[in-house]
């Protein structure tokens, strides 16, 4: 006969009940199941990083600036826009330029500079011109990054 605990204890009731122990608790078909599944998740996680890992290439970022829209403001015109790098590489300190000009004339100079663009995403920001955009040549430029 296997060894078995007996032990009388009061419930929250006050009435005395019998609990037993068992040395050893074998697991049952919920613990084999949840183990399984765990594990299938987190071999699937580890290989997802290591396909990640070793087959993405480093490359260049690929920046390219679209304007989302312009609006005036007490006198300024906002010229909202956003980068996009669609290449792997993260950029840092992404400088772009907005110029409005007139024919090879210069009428007004603005930058702005991104702390981060990651591969694969964007950012958004504005540039404030005093002259009205829509009267000239609107022109936006990424001009420099550095590597991380």
């Amino acid at each position: 006969m296997a060894n078995v605990k007996t032990e009388r204890k009061e419930n929250r009731s006050g009435r005395k009940v019998d609990r037993r122990e068992k040395q050893s608790a074998t697991p049952g078909a919920i613990e084999w199941a949840v183990g399984a599944v765990s594990a299938v998740v987190v071999l699937a996680m580890i290989s997802f990083l290591l396909y990640q890992a070793w087959s993405t290439r480093e490359g260049a970022p690929s920046l390219i600036v679209n304007v989302d829209r312009i609006r005036a403001t007490d006198g300024v015109h906002h010229v909202e826009f956003r980068v996009e790098n669609q290449g792997d590489a993260t950029a840092a300190e992404v400088l772009i330029q907005g110029r409005l000009r007139d024919g090879d004339r210069l009428i007004e100079e603005r930058e702005v500079t991104f702390d981060y663009v990651p591969g694969g995403s964007e950012g958004r920001a504005a540039l404030i011109f005093t002259n009205d955009p829509a009267g000239y040549d609107l022109e936006l430029i990424p001009s420099g990054y550095r590597e991380p």
